[in-house]
């Protein structure tokens, strides 16, 4: 059984995915993906989703997106960059509930 299921069955948090990740041999792995491309990759993803101000979306160009990157790159741990990303999708979430709730709302309000 994987530590990830044993780890459900005893009620503890498991480890097994993170230590998977930082034991990753950052030269090469199996399927040819360094620990950089999938860092690379996993920032992409955030700079996706990131929730941005009207203000912030208004100068988002090419340029920014890469000095962003860069900065995520050099100075942002992987986990982090993951917390960011939970954190993210948390908020579209709420923002997606409330909207949902707003709706349901406006329907039930004689018109």
């Amino acid at each position: 059984m994987s530590s990830i299921n044993q780890s459900l069955l005893d009620g503890q948090p498991s480890n097994a995915i993170s230590r998977s990740f930082v034991e990753m041999d950052p030269e090469s792995t199996e399927n040819g993906h360094d620990a950089t491309d999938i860092k690379e990759a996993i920032i992409d993803l955030y700079l996706a989703i990131k929730i941005r101000s009207t203000e912030e979306l208004d100068k988002i160009n090419d340029g920014n997106l890469k000095t962003e990157k860069e900065k995520l790159i050099e100075n942002v741990d992987s986990f982090q960059i993951l917390e960011y990303i939970r954190s993210s999708i948390e908020i579209i979430m709420n923002l997606k509930i409330e909207d949902l709730e707003r709706n349901d709302t406006s329907k039930q309000t004689p018109g």
